[in-house]
């Protein structure tokens, strides 16, 4: 993680933050924006970017510096996966493995099911979880919908409140 320089006095006189909208918005002319403008672009990656002083900060780490007065030690997650909402009933703080539970279905997953891929060795459905920065293989399976149910229980019990099953909510 970079070093935050901005502190809070300047983070509050150049931006205003909306917690219900998540959307930061100018309290100050800066070049072309006026003040009331909403401020940040959206970058390749999905997330909310906004420069300040000439320094690029991701908008949801900002928004939990302006809303609780401290950096962020690790990750800010979006609970619904959403990298560009940054409203703060949708942002918490996350290990790196909590982070990792909350990603959707990659899109290289040949099964559609997170967490269950086919072994053709074996001629079944294999499913597989991390549980503490480790892979773990729950079972092999005949029944691509019995290995469902098994990855989304395996989630629900060690992936807690960061459990996700494949999508967004």
């Amino acid at each position: 993680m970079k070093m935050n320089t901005i502190s809070m006095a300047r983070l509050k006189t150049v931006l205003r933050y909306n917690p219900a909208t998540g959307h930061f918005t100018r309290a100050v002319k800066v070049n072309n924006f006026e003040v009331g403008s909403v401020a940040g672009r959206l970058t390749h990656k999905g997330y909310i970017e906004i420069k300040i002083d000439g320094v690029a900060y991701q908008a949801h780490r900002l928004a939990w510096f302006y809303s609780y007065g401290e950096w962020p030690p690790q990750f800010v997650d979006h609970k619904n996966g959403n990298r560009a909402d940054n409203r703060l009933e949708n942002i918490r703080l996350a290990s790196p493995s909590e982070n990792g539970q909350n990603q959707a279905l990659r899109s290289d997953n040949t099964s559609g099911i997170k967490g269950v891929t086919w072994c053709k060795r074996e001629q079944s459905w294999r499913v597989a979880g991390c549980v503490n920065g480790y892979q773990s293989l729950v079972g092999s399976f005949k029944d691509l919908e019995l290995a469902e149910l098994v990855s989304i229980e395996f989630r629900n019990k060690y992936h807690g409140s960061f459990a996700n099953h494949g999508a967004h909510q």
